[in-house]
């Protein structure tokens, strides 16, 4: 029997379907990880750009997915801005993926 993530943040926290890639990647339409998956893990890392004196113009995130296919261990890593003028609507984009073993 397959591991549901359905109360998982990255469903949760999906508002402007900011993690529909990272979901749509990694699980299947029941919420289940998709088969060959047998480990998931999600880091995420914050950090700002573009200091003045009225603080930082953006925050960065980079989401680090741990995940096992078959017998190999596979880091893949998300990137998304939010500027704080506009909408904090951007998806998360991969930027880098690569087996760890």
């Amino acid at each position: 029997m397959k591991k549901f993530y359905g109360n998982h943040w990255i469903f949760k926290e999906n508002e402007f379907g900011i993690n529909q890639n990272i979901i749509n990647t990694y699980f299947s339409p029941n919420k289940c990880l998709k088969d060959g998956l047998s480990y998931i893990k999600f880091d995420v890392k914050v950090s700002y750009d573009g200091v003045d004196e009225f603080g930082p113009q953006s925050y960065i995130y980079d989401l680090i997915i741990t995940y096992r296919k078959g017998c190999v261990l596979y880091e893949d890593i998300w990137h998304r801005e939010y500027w704080y003028h506009g909408d904090d609507d951007d998806p998360y984009v991969i930027q880098r993926a690569y087996p760890c073993n």
